[in-house]
């Protein structure tokens, strides 16, 4: 697939990587990431990243968009592409840390960046797995499966989403954001005590590094 620039400046971008089996059709085909428009549309690096894609040139690319991203550390949608970028190169665990990253920003956002959070849990899960790491492979589906079903209202996959967000409880018990993501998915389910339950847990295992911002907030 060739990217053009202008696609990639100001629009959607049609790089996409493997989907964990939890993502649905239509979430797969809104998943990818979305570069937002810039504030220098010109910028010789994003250019240079886009010409890069339209030869079909992915590491260029990403040396191009990694030097983008470092020169605009708040772009969380280029972050994005970046990550993929990685991802799709096998560069895990520097995917990884991109993929945190939106994830940390897009969590209290709008538009395209909350709406790539599902996609980044599903990298990361992916990535969590081929390292070995069962608990972020468990915390990471729980949380993807958790917003799939508060944002459609399934409850199946809200149970899901407890089940994997248990075994992360179970793999990590200090860690507080396992227990706040079980407390979320409970009281979703309409189990207000055992939320509590595990919102308490989760206060007794702070401080936790690996909490964003806005999940730390959840559990003032």
């Amino acid at each position: 697939m060739r990217y053009g620039v202008g696609l990639l400046l100001g629009g959607a971008c049609g790089l996409t990587g493997c989907f964990a089996p939890f993502t649905r059709p239509e979430d797969r085909a809104s998943s990818s990431p979305v570069v937002a428009a810039v504030s220098a549309p010109d910028d010789e690096a994003l250019t240079q990243a886009a010409e890069a894609l339209e030869r079909g040139d992915e590491v260029t690319a990403a040396a191009r968009m990694g030097e983008y991203v470092a020169a605009n550390p708040a772009a969380t949608m280029p972050r994005a592409h970046l990550a993929e970028l990685l991802d799709r190169q096998g560069r895990g665990p520097e995917a990884r840390r991109h993929y945190e990253r939106v994830v940390a920003e897009a969590q209290p956002a709008t538009g395209g960046p909350r709406r790539h959070l599902v996609r980044c849990h599903t990298r990361l899960a992916a990535i969590a797995e081929a390292a070995g790491d069962d608990y972020g492979a468990a915390l990471n589906r729980g949380v993807g499966l958790l917003l799939i079903a508060e944002r459609d209202g399934d409850e199946p996959t809200l149970a899901k989403a407890l089940d994997a967000l248990q075994c992360a409880a179970d793999e990590r018990p200090d860690s507080a954001r396992a227990h706040a993501y079980l407390a979320r998915a409970l009281t979703a389910l309409g189990q207000p005590a055992a939320a509590a339950k595990a919102a308490g847990r989760a206060r007794d295992c702070l401080p936790d590094a690996t909490l964003t911002p806005t999940e730390r907030r959840w559990l003032d």
